[in-house]
């Protein structure tokens, strides 16, 4: 306060130029001190204003997600929601791993390639649609070891059906070799 009070003297009254710069300087620099000092004090005593972000935009899931699996390679398909402005991450490995990102496409895409590594583990995915906000569809997981198992029960239930349909073939063929025997017609 003091500087402003010199500082307007020295303005107010050009005649009193016995006022060096150095003390005006002195002075200012003082105020300034004594500003920040009350700033400080100021901040202190001041309640903290927080600011809440701004909810992000809503966007709805895919639905309807499937894969199909080859064994070496997942493709999965989903409906979009976004009408076609959403992105898509699919997050996804190995039954019982942690999931990280495994694909990313651009806006409005229905469908993504994943290769697998190993073809007896299972897999699972989730899609991501992100659109300002992200929301997660339902996990889906491949079943590949219930495939085997239905899989081995169609060979053993096929191995059965053709074993059956051989020893009726060998029984019709027995029945219409004639005998080496004559027969009680012939001898007549």
């Amino acid at each position: 306060m003091f500087a402003l009070a010199v500082g307007s003297v020295s303005t107010a009254r050009p005649d009193l130029g016995s006022i060096s710069l150095a003390s005006v300087a002195a002075a200012e620099e003082d105020e300034e001190t004594e500003a920040a000092e009350g700033a400080e004090g100021e901040e202190a005593e001041a309640p903290a204003v927080t600011a809440e972000p701004s909810p992000l935009p809503s966007v709805d899931p895919p639905t309807d997600v499937a894969l199909d699996d080859t064994l070496s390679g997942v493709t999965l398909t989903w409906t979009d929601r976004t009408g076609g402005t959403g992105s898509y991450f699919v997050l996804g490995g190995q039954q019982g791993h942690d999931l990280m990102t495994l694909a990313r496409t651009g806006p409005g895409a229905v469908t993504a390639q994943v290769s697998t590594e190993n073809t007896v583990a299972e897999y699972c995915f989730v899609v991501v649609a992100v659109e300002g906000g992200s929301a997660p569809a339902d996990e889906v997981c491949t079943s590949r070891a219930a495939e085997r198992a239905e899989a081995e029960r169609r060979a053993e239930e096929e191995a059965a059906a053709e074993a059956e349909e051989e020893e009726a073939e060998e029984e019709e063929e027995e029945d219409a070799q004639p005998s080496d025997a004559p027969s009680p017609s012939s001898e007549d």
